[in-house]
Order: structure tokens, then sequence, then C-alpha cells
């Protein structure tokens, strides 16, 4: 007796064991997907900073910072989730990507990534242009500062 039940006992632990780790594989993946778009969000602005000269000794670099700080609290920076999705998404592949590329040529196999960013690329330049536009925004109507 103990024997017919410990297979539908098993069988319902390993559905189970593979239900979770789904469940705890789509969790990460959200979340990796959503720290790398707020990462990317990060990275611009602060190459929209330097490129305004925001950072620069002679600038208000406390101002520059504060806005930086409040511009990131205010945009959405979930804007670029689905193009981190896609790259981690990607990344799942690689092994098999660079398998493919050795028997039939690099440049074939490595085009289906970038045609993947690039398809993507106009919805992504265009969230990442928000952040910076309302980066500068508040830079000139900063509280209690004049604009420089």
């Amino acid at each position: 007796m103990a024997g017919c039940l410990a297979i539908p006992v098993g069988f319902v632990r390993y559905l189970f064991k593979k239900m979770w780790r789904k469940i705890i594989y789509v969790f990460a993946v959200a979340d990796a997907a959503n720290l790398i778009s707020e990462y990317w969000h990060r990275a611009y602005l602060l190459d929209h900073m330097i490129s305004a000269g925001h950072l620069e000794p002679e600038a208000d670099s406390d101002r520059a910072i504060q806005v930086f700080m409040q511009t990131l609290r205010e945009v959405d920076t979930g804007a670029l989730v689905f193009l981190a999705r896609e790259v981690i998404a990607g990344t799942a592949r690689v092994l098999r990507l660079l398998m493919r590329a050795g028997r039939h040529g690099s440049m074939a196999q490595t085009e289906s990534i970038s045609d993947v960013l690039r398809y993507h690329w106009g919805a992504a330049e265009r969230a990442l242009m928000e952040t910076a536009s309302r980066y500068n925004e508040l830079y000139v109507n900063w509280p209690g500062e004049e604009s420089s």
C-alpha cells in the first residue's frame, strides 16, 4: 500500500518542484529586467549630465546630483523593461548561439541579436530622451537656484 502511494506523492512533489523553479525564474528575470532598465536610465542620464557640463569643477555639481536623483524618482525607468527582457532572454541562448556561430559563421548568428536591439532601439531611445528632457526641465526650474 505504501508503494502505491509513493508514486503519486512523488509525482506531485516533482511537479511542485518544477513549478516552483519556474516561478522563481520568472521573478528573477522580472527583477533583473527592472534593474537593467534602471541602470540604462542612470547611465544615459549621467552621460547627458557630463555632456551638458553639469559635473565640471566650476559647475554646481551638488545641484546636478540633486536633480539627477529627483529625475530618477520621477521618471518611469520601467520603460525599457521590454528591451531588458529581450537581452536577458538572449543570454540564455548564448551557448547555443556560439556553437552555431562556430559551424555556420559568426556574422549570420550574431546579427539576430543586433536585429532585436535595432528593432526596439527607437522606443528605447525615446524613453531615455524623455528622462534627459525631464532632467533639463528640473535643472532649469530647481527651487532657489538660478540656471547656469
